[in-house]
């Protein structure tokens, strides 16, 4: 199965858990499921956030979370914790910020990933044993353009992908991958060092699409029973090896041989453009991927790709407009926090 969410005004937006080939969701949320399952005095308690998720159009992540007990989203301007079986909204936060990830940790904590262009743009830490959290427990700035958040549960590490610079710009931009250290007895859970923030070399032009604008890492995919991490941007696929602690570019024939993010990039001669998110299946040979449609945000489409098959990917048509979608399953040897 696989998860994507929709845009859409208020409760027209919808978190969709599908099974592959089959074009009818098997799972569906939205506000209003969670609503529909409170007291008066718990929809009192959670008003901000109800009202919060319901003012943007936008769901710009979900993800697979707790032994799929759990689905973690960013839902209009809410950080939120769903229970799958019966629905239940289990926390939420508002949050003002551009919020593009957010990533379970263990002892009842959320880390969110903020995409604006400031200095005090970073990654943001909650505490999740309350229902609803009015502030963070943790901020930490630095890192601009902020797009994705995986948990390793080996180094006992949150990984967040982003840019030294605003990508908008005419001078040098280089993407960031910074490993944050965890400490769960700590009241600051996450710690920053120079030593585990890793450079990619400088990023290009998006010449033929937005001209304005340089290359910048938009999601973050571990490697089935591998220690190695996907980063995939505005224009192409990499390869982080944790091990050599250092970044692989020439990754087409390892794990994109054939492939193309769609039709109208293969012919603008970019095959591997566009992505705004990347998601290895357990068996590490099928992608779910989604490209933002040409010149746009969104895409109306969820694709697949096998790897070293030479075909075009299978797309599946959500009627609406999507920014991510991702395996509803464990990655092998990526243990999701607990």
């Amino acid at each position: 199965m696989f998860i994507t969410g929709v845009r859409g005004e208020s409760d027209a937006k919808q978190i969709r858990v599908y099974e592959q080939g089959d074009p009818t969701p098997v799972w569906t949320w939205d506000p209003s499921d969670a609503e529909a399952l409170m007291t008066d005095e718990e929809r009192a308690e959670c008003s901000a956030v109800l009202n919060s998720m319901r003012e943007y159009e936008g769901i710009t992540e979900i993800k697979w979370a707790a032994g799929g007990a759990k689905v973690a989203a960013i839902i209009g301007g809410a950080a939120v914790l769903i229970d799958y079986a019966s629905k239940a909204l289990l926390f939420g936060a508002c949050n003002n910020t551009s919020m593009h990830s957010l990533e379970v940790l263990p002892d009842d904590r959320l880390a969110i990933v903020t995409s604006g262009p400031y200095e005090n743009d970073g990654v943001w830490v909650y505490d999740t044993s309350t229902r609803i959290a009015e502030h963070p427990v943790q901020e930490l700035p630095g890192l601009r353009s902020g797009h994705a958040l995986v948990w390793d549960e080996t180094e006992r590490m949150l990984w967040a992908a982003g840019a030294d610079v605003w990508p908008e710009t005419s001078g040098k931009v280089h993407g960031r991958l910074v490993g944050y250290r965890y400490r769960g007895d700590a009241a600051e859970p996450l710690s920053y060092s120079k030593d585990r923030d890793y450079k990619m070399r400088e990023s290009r032009q998006l010449r033929a699409e937005y001209p304005t604008w340089k290359e910048g890492p938009h999601d973050l995919t571990p490697v089935p029973g591998e220690r190695k991490l996907l980063v995939v941007t505005d224009l192409d696929a990499y390869e982080f090896d944790l091990d050599a602690l250092e970044f692989g570019y020439d990754v087409a024939d390892t794990y994109f041989k054939g492939f193309a993010t769609s039709p109208d990039r293969q012919e603008a001669g970019i095959p591997r453009s566009g992505f705004k998110s990347l998601s290895v299946a357990p068996t590490g040979v099928e992608y779910v991927y989604t490209a933002n449609d040409w010149r746009t945000d969104f895409t109306t489409h969820v694709r697949f790709f096998t790897r070293d098959e030479q075909e075009p990917a299978e797309a599946l048509n959500l009627k609406g407009l999507a920014y991510k979608a991702r395996w509803f399953d464990e990655t092998p040897g990526w243990p999701a926090a607990r």
